[in-house]
């Protein structure tokens, strides 16, 4: 889908030495929970009232259907103006002009507008119009920072695509009276997104809790009504616009298949869109991401409109459109303590046979890793990724050049985690380490080793009675055997 080139794509994951921007950002990492911004929910709620209730009047949805069949098609990826904003200045331009025709309207307007009969709410033109609706796509950063980070903000119109350095603009996006943040709560402008789920939080956690979308079309949601095999962008590329698009520019679509578009869709997802300046190729993915959005949005919009019986309202599809998509847009951003069966996801994603030992050191560790990674802002798997956790709790290591050469073996050495480069954070662990091995191994207790027999076992032992041998018969015994077969033999 892009043009061929040779540069190479940095992955997140391997590009660990690359300098962290967001230090300088004061970012909290504890427990939180956003405000209800009721201004906010309040548009939300009403835009979409407007919308659902546009969408059930006859006469507006006939009226939509002429637009829509008028409608000029898709624009060629070759013939559109891309612009890379990087100064405030021009960011403040670029938007200015998306709003510069908007008639300028205020809640009370909206909601009184809403509030008359069933319908006179917002007429289409004003909340639907395509030449007022703008697709807004995000690429964050979620290595070597233990919440993430937005870098790109991009913005298409019918005029132009636009790729947002959100790195350099962090402070003009999140100004609460900036052009950004009134774009979003704009309750005239249609703000058509694909699988928005994440990015309505990453807004409001990296700008603003002002960065509410207002008048959210969500095109996921909109192919998922529609009951497509797939809701992924790149299907709804390649199946509606791929041929519009290489009737126009035959150049502009590298490869039309599916696969294609969805193997480039995994390359770029984990790219490390931290690096300036951005390749080629990383721009050229930047911008069609939002660049296909508004034609999907008509095409989508037209197909919905068509399987709408307007006498039956039940199975209006671009009435629920806009009230699933409302929902989207009301969620709020939380930054939760670790999940209590964070322990026992990871043993079930290794498949890991632990014993009742064994999970509860792994605990101790992930909540521990999350300690620390919450006062570093690191990521969690670069303190240490959960393959070497399952390493800890199987071999459980009681001195450096123990814990040194694990990290050899598993390829963790040379600074590829944060246990690598810290001694202090390295000293710390094997304190866990050992204050669980002593609470296992404490008076009155049977041995630690004991009850790492599998669980399984352990229950058929107990129903028959009869303790498997430690050995062969016929073998002599280790010191290593010795010691259990004695536990065995002591009386519980």
């Amino acid at each position: 889908m892009h043009k061929p080139s040779s540069e190479r794509i940095p992955s997140q994951w391997q590009n660990n030495a690359y300098p962290k921007p967001q230090t300088s950002w004061q970012v909290s990492n504890a427990p939180q929970t956003l405000e209800h911004d009721l201004e906010a929910e309040s548009l939300i709620h009403t835009a979409a009232a407007a919308a659902a209730a546009a969408s059930g009047c006859v006469a507006q949805v006939q009226d939509l259907e002429r637009r829509l069949a008028a409608d000029a098609g898709l624009r060629p990826l070759a013939t559109t103006p891309l612009r890379y904003i990087e100064s405030a200045l021009d960011l403040e331009a670029f938007l200015s002009d998306i709003l510069a025709d908007i008639e300028p309207t205020t809640e009370n307007s909206v909601s009184g507008s809403v509030s008359g009969t069933g319908s006179s709410g917002l007429s289409l033109d004003k909340t639907c119009a395509f030449k007022k609706a703008v697709a807004i796509d995000l690429e964050a950063h979620s290595y070597r920072s233990y919440q993430g980070f937005v870098c790109l903000v991009q913005i298409s119109s019918v005029d132009c695509d636009a790729v947002i350095d959100a790195l350099a603009l962090r402070s003009a996006l999140a100004d609460p009276s900036g052009a950004f943040i009134r774009l979003l709560r704009h309750p005239r402008v249609v703000k058509v997104m694909h699988g928005a789920d994440s990015d309505v939080l990453w807004l409001q956690r990296d700008f603003t809790p002002a960065a509410r979308i207002v008048n959210l079309f969500d095109t996921a949601r909109a192919a998922q009504l529609l009951g497509e095999p797939s809701v992924s962008l790149a299907h709804l590329i390649s199946c509606y616009a791929r041929d519009e698009d290489r009737t126009a520019d035959p150049a502009s679509l590298r490869n039309g298949s599916r696969d294609a578009l969805a193997s480039e869709k995994r390359v770029f997802q984990v790219a490390d869109w931290r690096i300036r300046p951005l390749p080629s190729s990383m721009l050229h993915y930047a911008r069609q991401d939002t660049h296909y959005l508004l034609y999907l949005y008509r095409v989508l919009s037209t197909r919905l409109v068509q399987e709408t019986d307007p006498n039956s309202p039940e199975t209006n599809r671009l009435q629920q459109l806009w009230l699933k998509s409302a929902d989207v847009a009301l969620r709020r951003y939380a930054l939760q303590e670790v999940a209590a069966d964070a322990h026992l996801k990871v043993a079930r994603q290794y498949k890991a046979m632990l014993s009742d030992t064994m999970l509860p050191l792994l605990r101790d560790l992930i909540h521990w890793r999350d300690q620390i990674a919450r006062e570093a802002d690191e990521s969690p798997p670069y303190v240490f990724p959960n393959h070497f956790l399952i390493a800890l709790v199987r071999e459980t290591p009681r001195s450096p050049f123990q814990l040194d050469k694990m990290l050899r073996r598993l390829g963790l050495a040379r600074g590829r985690c944060l246990l690598s480069r810290s001694t202090k954070c390295a000293r710390r662990l094997l304190a866990l380490i050992r204050a669980r091995l002593s609470v296992a191994r404490a008076p009155g207790r049977r041995h630690a080793l004991h009850s790492q027999r599998p669980a399984v076992e352990r229950l058929a032992i107990e129903a028959s009675g009869v303790r498997p041998p430690w050995r062969r018969p016929g073998t002599q015994a280790t010191s290593h055997q010795r010691r259990h077969e004695e536990d065995d033999r002591r009386p519980t």
